[in-house]
């Protein structure tokens, strides 16, 4: 089956293809199965949620800018020389799509891990976004680790299975020095604490699911706690982006409003004191 799945090129997520393999060669594929199944609904519960929660900014941010366009578009019309001048509204959205394309690429370059990374770690220390990734990804993390220690799978291939399903460069960036540290026989906690990038707390607790002998159920609780922690700090990142998104909306409207006061109003009236300070203040008499 493991093999059929891979000849579908790309077809079915590299995780699920993996674990498949793992089932059929420790006998377990039922069970393999069936947990698949509960953590890629799981999955997809949370990716629901996540964008059910960003909807509403979003929708803030498109009906802010179309707004925008709009009064760009009334004032083009209107005015036979418009205050942004006669081709404002495309500068306009050539900036927006500038914007977006950027946008678009950083996001990009987060989540494939380009220019070695670099961007992943900025992303990584931002507060609210930071938090929220790192649970994501330690969620991945330990659900992997303790589905394939489950299965029966060697030590070597669960630490590269688990980091490689984080889909964080980060994490994925280590994976050689981690799995090289599991090859020379040292524990898990201590290969995974030796490339750098894991917390304390995660390191501890999963030191003593090694001593306990319990690593699935260990890591099993783990990967339901950072489940928690990444629903919670989904919903507070929302909640940033709609506090920043009306902060650049009020940004963008006072200046609009500011810049149509002094081209409408104010100019105006300083081009007609100029206009008639040239005038005597008294004419001669007869």
């Amino acid at each position: 089956m493991a093999e059929a799945m891979k000849a579908c090129h790309g077809e079915f997520p590299p995780l699920v293809v993996e674990m498949v393999d793992v089932g059929e060669e420790t006998g377990r594929l039922g069970q393999v199965c069936l947990n698949l199944a509960k953590e890629l609904d799981h999955r997809l519960k949370l990716r629901r949620t996540f964008l059910k929660v960003i909807a509403w900014p979003l929708i803030q941010l498109i009906t802010a800018i179309c707004v925008m366009a709009f009064l760009l578009w009334v004032l083009q019309i209107l005015l036979p020389e418009p205050p942004f001048g006669k081709h404002a509204l495309r500068r306009y959205l050539t900036a927006v799509a500038t914007v977006a394309a950027l946008t678009t690429l950083v996001v990009l370059a987060v989540i494939k891990g380009w220019f070695n990374g670099i961007l992943t770690r900025i992303a990584m220390r931002i507060p609210v976004l930071g938090p929220t990734i790192h649970a994501g990804a330690m969620a991945r993390l330990t659900w992997t680790l303790a589905a394939a220690l489950d299965a029966g799978v060697d030590a070597r291939r669960a630490v590269r299975m688990a980091l490689r399903s984080t889909d964080n460069f980060m994490y994925t960036g280590v994976i050689e020095t981690a799995v090289d540290r599991v090859q020379k026989g040292h524990a898990f906690h201590e290969a995974l604490g030796a490339t750098g990038v894991f917390s304390d707390d995660f390191l501890h607790r999963l030191s003593i699911a090694e001593m306990s002998g319990t690593y699935a159920e260990a890591l099993q609780r783990l990967a339901d706690e950072y489940e928690q922690q990444f629903q919670t700090r989904t919903t507070a990142l929302a909640a940033a982006a709609g506090v920043l998104i009306w902060i650049l909306i009020g940004a963008i409207l006072v200046a609009a409003i500011m810049f149509l006061f002094f081209r409408l109003y104010l100019q105006p009236i300083n081009q007609l004191l100029d206009d008639v300070s040239w005038l005597p203040t008294a004419l001669p008499r007869g």
